[in-house]
């Protein structure tokens, strides 16, 4: 009975939250309004330069997955990670992120997730996240010519991200294209040009009035 009855109230504080989220993104000017923003793409495609743009533009909290990795691992950002790179290690480094993207959510932030977002299940995980917490959500994903991203991984230097051309190539092939439903909320962003690629992920804010 005792289960029951904490399971109940933990769907009431749910509910209760989700609520409360609603009522301030319908009261709140849009750049301030508790918002989800995946930017994702595979490695070198600018994830993080639009991400840091958005986040200035529009006001909001960056939570990069690279960091999280790295913080989990407990070794600093520019070291290179050993071993924490398998299925096992991706999976704790997505839901640590989930985790802090709620957290900054309940307390009325707007949070961008700056993670590859290579596989569905992923994607799926923060959408439905989003959705529980009665919040929009809304999905980028960095796309670039193959050349130029070689050209800015071989010329990186003290970055947290350990990828490498080879990375790429690999991550390439193993990218899952988006489903219907994650289709619906994805804008393609070309980041060729880095303050171009933040006017057009802002512009879809603003359609949306999200910023």
């Amino acid at each position: 009975a005792s289960e029951v009855a904490e399971a109940q109230r933990a769907r009431m504080r749910a509910e209760a939250e989700a609520h409360w989220l609603f009522a301030l993104g319908t009261l709140e000017e849009p750049a301030k309004r508790p918002t989800l923003v995946l930017v994702g793409g595979l490695p070198g495609t600018g994830k993080s330069t639009l991400a840091r743009g958005l986040a200035a533009a529009a006001n909001f909290t960056v939570i990069r997955s690279d960091e999280v990795r790295k913080e989990l691992a407990g070794i600093p950002a520019t070291q290179k990670g050993k071993g924490i790179y398998t299925p096992e290690w991706t999976g704790r480094t997505y839901l640590e992120c989930l985790r802090r993207f709620g957290d900054i959510v309940r307390d009325g932030g707007r949070v961008i997730v700056d993670a590859t977002f290579a596989h569905e299940p992923h994607r799926i995980a923060f959408l439905n996240r989003a959705r529980e917490l009665a919040i929009p959500a809304v999905s980028f994903v960095c796309r670039l010519d193959p050349g130029t991203v070689r050209e800015r991984l071989q010329s990186r230097r003290d970055d947290v991200s350990d990828a490498s051309w080879e990375v790429f190539e690999e991550m390439r092939d193993r990218w899952e294209e988006l489903s219907p439903q994650t289709r619906r909320r994805t804008t393609d962003i070309d980041t060729t040009n880095a303050n171009d690629a933040v006017r057009a992920a802002v512009g879809v804010l603003r359609g949306m009035e999200l910023a």
